[in-house]
């Protein structure tokens, strides 16, 4: 049987039932029901933040976004991302711009972003990697000095908080994925967070095409809105988030136990006040170390991921960006040595300690 890095968490199937047939009952089954706005709320509510707007994707959250507050023009972000974080910028009529990050948090920061910025500068995107803060501070002082919208990639960045308030909170807009990887899921889903009334109308509208009301549609929009069956997925989820996160962190620890004392293999620092332990990232000395831990693991049934590698410049997709690989060292050096190894609510402590004594073996 075969270790992945991720497993979905799922809520009690018995719970939900009674909700679908309720949606099976009222026939409404998508176009801002009942569950929707039940999901928005109890959202609000539990990780005290604005009203979320609900999306079919966490990439659907990403391009209304970018959509909403970028004119044509270059967006400064990040090439150690998922794919996503890139592809709505160009979907969305923009060009990327990649900064380097910082070693410690693997995200973009106000220095590596400010001497990017030009007159064709229209937006800057970041992302907060395995839910660690990016440079939230610096970032949002760069975005008001040059009046640049900032969008946050915060798919990893559920139930954690950055001086008292949710990450998802910050920025222009904010946007979650409730992919089945995540920590937290609706299968597939998203939600874009803003605290602008204004931002939060339009990202809506958006989501619904560009309808304004039954007699017109004012913008050209998408279909990107979250169905009944997935939001009453995610109102049911959501009660659990703290015990998922929870369990994670008491895996999270019993690696950095054992890991934190090997040679040439380290663990990032933990920052943030209240971590939610989606990811466990682990930066080996060199790619050679890494790829051999690899092959040791694979052939005792673990499948860790390189997570994020090879960065977006030099996916063939982006072979027109290939050069900006070279501007980016950091990303580059942390891309070509880091490893997820498996967590997840399930995963047995001795799981984590056959893990830890195959990497034991190889430093």
């Amino acid at each position: 049987m075969e270790i992945y890095v991720t497993k979905p968490s799922l809520p009690d199937l018995n719970v939900l039932i009674p909700h679908l047939q309720e949606i099976w009952s009222s026939k409404q089954l998508t176009n801002f029901g009942h569950y929707y706005k039940a999901f928005q709320e109890k959202f609000a509510e539990q990780f005290s933040t604005s009203t979320p707007i609900l999306t079919s994707s966490g990439n659907s959250a990403l391009n209304v976004s970018c959509c909403a507050l970028y004119s044509k023009g270059e967006v400064i972000t990040t090439p150690y991302s998922f794919v996503a974080t890139s592809n709505v910028i160009i979907s969305s009529g923009c060009k990327p711009v990649y900064a380097d990050i910082c070693p410690d948090t693997f995200s973009i920061t106000a220095d590596t972003v400010e001497k990017l910025i030009t007159k064709n500068t229209t937006g800057i995107l970041a992302t907060h990697c395995y839910g660690i803060p990016g440079d939230i501070d610096g970032l949002s002082a760069i975005s008001r000095k040059y009046s640049l919208p900032l969008i946050y990639d915060c798919a990893h960045g559920i139930g954690v908080t950055y001086h008292g308030q949710a990450l998802c909170s910050y920025g222009d807009a904010s946007c979650l994925s409730f992919h089945a990887t995540k920590l937290f899921n609706t299968f597939e889903g998203g939600a874009i967070i803003s605290s602008d009334p204004l931002i939060q109308r339009r990202v809506k509208k958006l989501t619904n095409f560009g309808i304004v009301d039954e007699f017109d549609c004012d913008e050209v929009g998408t279909n990107a809105k979250m169905n009944e069956l997935v939001a009453a997925i995610g109102l049911v989820a959501l009660p659990y988030v703290e015990s998922w996160i929870n369990r994670r962190r008491e895996i999270y620890f019993s690696y950095l136990y054992r890991l934190s004392a090997l040679s040439g293999v380290d663990v990032p620092k933990i920052s943030a006040e209240d971590h939610n332990y989606s990811y466990m990232p682990v930066l080996f000395r060199n790619n050679q170390m890494r790829e051999s831990a690899i092959e040791k693991l694979r052939e005792n049934g673990i499948i860790a991921r390189r997570y994020f590698y090879p960065i977006i410049p030099l996916l063939s997709a982006y072979e027109k960006y290939r050069k900006s690989a070279q501007k980016t060292p950091v990303a580059l050096d942390i891309s070509n040595r880091v490893l997820c190894l498996p967590i997840y609510p399930d995963l047995g402590a001795e799981t984590v300690d056959f893990i830890c004594c195959i990497l034991e073996s190889l430093s």
